[in-house]
């Protein structure tokens, strides 16, 4: 029975659970392989779509911004409100290769080359007549004839403010301080009027600073101030190396007049890369309609006009660049179940892959050349709802894992409670054969008369008397048992002393003790108040302690029974001296039908149920038992019951 039982466990966990999980778990390791499988290719397919949208995207803005460049009018863009319309850098080329940027009233071109897309610089031929003879006048130190040509070129609104700075300069031409409060006036600076030879009047009435000195020079501060200001607010159209030189002298004029230093001018920087970034591209090529270049990155977008004064062109950078991809691309990226990264020649150029992931494909795109779009792979695409499909594969295993456990317990169980029941069986019919055979001996003397004297009849029924005592106690010890597992274990309390059941326990166990050569002592403190309890269940418990205690006692050792009351309990102590309790086997020793190892070890026979109606009648007077015990040393049993209870 006991090599049967787990077999048939074995291979009930076989068929009913590992089987059909294990079968489970591989059809859902094929389900989600083929589901994985399926969910890449819509993802490639996904992915292939969203790049030829980003490439339709790219190519409508950059034909929206095209078709803004083609209402740029290049005769006009001298004025810059012509070309406010697109919201970044325009430039506009000539006819002769002059660059010019519009919004900064900056171009490029060979020194004293004057764009066609600005008015001309000649004069009418009457005014430029009198701006020679003035200029001849005042050099000539004619102070009144020059003062009545420059009034005559006052009444001419493009020279009107030359004219006023010259007729302040000859009438203070005298007096140095004079004409240092007068010129250095800050109203010269906001002026637009320019020289007739293209110079800003603020710049000419700027350098005056360079013939005063000291304090007077000083006083050009606020002039010098607003006239860089002006330059670098754009009011006049200049070539790139006056702007740089216009810029440099004041800054170096005002460092003389004792201001600081204000730095660098950022329109500078930006038209030269402008410039660097056209001239490039357009280098052996015949204006193409877009290129895009990096370090930084810039985008150049020319208008699909043709134009026999030249050409007008955009170049989109930085974070302009940055919201011209943004608005492109940002609405079809946002929700993807996947990462878009935008690759120029594969330096990234917009978005970024998450912390960790890599890139699990790419798209080329057309719209500019040398793009391309890097795409996160499944990994990271795949949304949460995986862990539903390894769900699908993980419970088989983890129920086959359950039903592994459960097995295993089961089986040990079984098979524990097979040994004990063995043990138990062994145990009782040893303690039941015992006191039989010894009453079937005594049986046969007395019914064989061999009595070598009159007194031993007497002997032999009192040892009669003594095993029909031992049989009966062990029979009520299975008959308790039973009844206290099937919870119909009656109990009748009443108040008494435990004095006296301790008393008649030690002297119903001392035949016992003294056939064994062991001393039964008993220390009772006075004053030990009395309880509810059941004398009988009481009684018996005590009678168990004893019992155990003298079994497992060496012949000659002492067992003592210590009666005292304790913060609210009536404690019975039963100690020995005998061969102890493994510490592995306290934990058990109050289970029913459990010996521990040792006393297999020392040939003590029983049936495990001692222990067991001790706990319980410890349990049924709301009290409880306690062990302490070193092998080989001696064990200490102690009852507690409650004073102040009342079951």
């Amino acid at each position: 029975m006991q090599r049967r039982l787990p077999q048939r466990w074995w291979w009930v966990f076989c068929f009913l659970i590992a089987g059909p999980a294990l079968v489970l778990a591989l059809l859902g390791v094929r389900a989600l392989r083929a589901d994985r499988i399926e969910r890449e290719q819509q993802l490639r397919e996904q992915q292939t779509q969203a790049a030829r949208l980003a490439d339709g995207a790219l190519g409508n803005a950059i034909d929206r911004i095209a078709a803004q460049l083609d209402r740029v009018d290049v005769n006009s863009v001298r004025n810059r409100t012509a070309v406010n319309d697109p919201p970044f850098p325009v430039f506009v080329v000539d006819d002769r290769a002059i660059l010019g940027i519009p919004s900064s009233r900056i171009y490029f071109g060979e020194l004293g080359a004057r764009p066609s897309f600005l008015p001309a610089a000649e004069l009418p031929s009457e005014l430029s007549s009198l701006v020679t003879k003035a200029q001849a006048m005042e050099a000539q130190r004619r102070k009144p004839e020059a003062i009545e040509l420059y009034r005559q070129i006052a009444r001419h609104a493009g020279l009107a403010d030359w004219a006023a700075l010259a007729l302040a300069r000859l009438d203070q031409s005298i007096d140095a301080a004079l004409k240092a409060r007068d010129i250095a006036d800050p109203f010269w600076g906001r002026s637009q009027g320019i020289t007739p030879g293209g110079v800003p009047i603020a710049i000419v009435a700027s350098s005056a600073v360079e013939e005063v000195s000291g304090t007077d020079a000083a006083r050009f501060a606020p002039l010098l101030e607003e006239t860089l200001k002006s330059l670098r607010a754009d009011f006049w159209w200049l070539s790139y190396e006056q702007r740089c030189f216009y810029d440099a002298e004041l800054r170096r004029w005002l460092k003389a007049a004792g201001a600081s230093d204000v730095g660098n001018d950022p329109h500078l920087e930006e038209a030269a890369r402008v410039e660097h970034v056209v001239r490039r591209e357009s280098r052996g090529n015949d204006l193409p309609r877009l290129e895009i270049h990096d370090g930084p990155a810039s985008l150049i977008v020319w208008s699909r006009i043709s134009r026999s004064s030249g050409a007008v062109g955009a170049v989109i950078a930085g974070s302009a660049l940055d919201k011209f991809l943004n608005d492109a691309l940002r609405p079809l990226f946002n929700g993807q179940p996947f990462t878009a990264v935008l690759l120029l020649e594969g330096s990234p150029l917009w978005n970024r892959l998450p912390q960790g992931a890599a890139a699990w494909r790419n798209e080329p795109l057309t719209a500019i050349r040398g793009l391309q779009l890097d795409f996160t792979g499944p990994a990271q695409a795949l949304d949460g709802n995986h862990w539903i499909r390894y769900g699908s594969v993980l419970l088989p295993l983890l129920l086959l894992i359950a039903g592994l456990v459960m097995t295993v317990r089961v089986v040990r169980q079984e098979v524990a409670l097979n040994q004990m029941q063995a043990k138990f069986l062994a145990a009782v019919s040893h303690e039941l054969k015992s006191p039989i055979t010894g009453i079937r001996l005594l049986m046969e003397r007395i019914v064989g008369g061999r009595f070598q004297s009159p007194g031993d009849a007497s002997e032999y029924y009192a040892a009669i008397g003594r095993e029909t005592d031992r049989l009966e106690n062990l029979v009520n010890r299975l008959l308790e048992s039973q009844k206290i597992q099937a919870d119909g274990r009656k109990y009748t309390f009443e108040q008494s002393s435990i004095t006296e059941v301790v008393d008649n326990a030690i002297q119903r166990l001392r035949p016992q003790a003294d056939a064994k050569g062991i001393r039964l002592e008993a220390q009772i403190d006075d004053g030990t108040p009395t309880l509810r309890f059941d004398h009988a269940v009481i009684g018996d418990a005590i009678e168990n302690l004893l019992d155990n205690a003298i079994k497992y006692s060496r012949a000659g050792t002492l067992v003592s029974v210590h009666t005292r009351s304790s913060k609210g309990e009536v404690l019975i102590e039963v100690c020995d001296r005998g061969i102890g309790i493994d510490k592995s086997d306290l934990p058990r020793i109050f289970d029913p039908f459990y010996r521990g190892g040792r006393g297999d070890l020392e040939n003590v026979k029983g049936t495990g149920l001692g222990l067991a109606l001790v706990k319980a009648a410890a349990d049924a007077h709301h009290g409880r038992v306690e062990v302490s015990s070193v092998p080989f040393v001696g064990s200490r049993f102690t009852l507690r019951l409650p004073i102040g209870e009342q079951p």
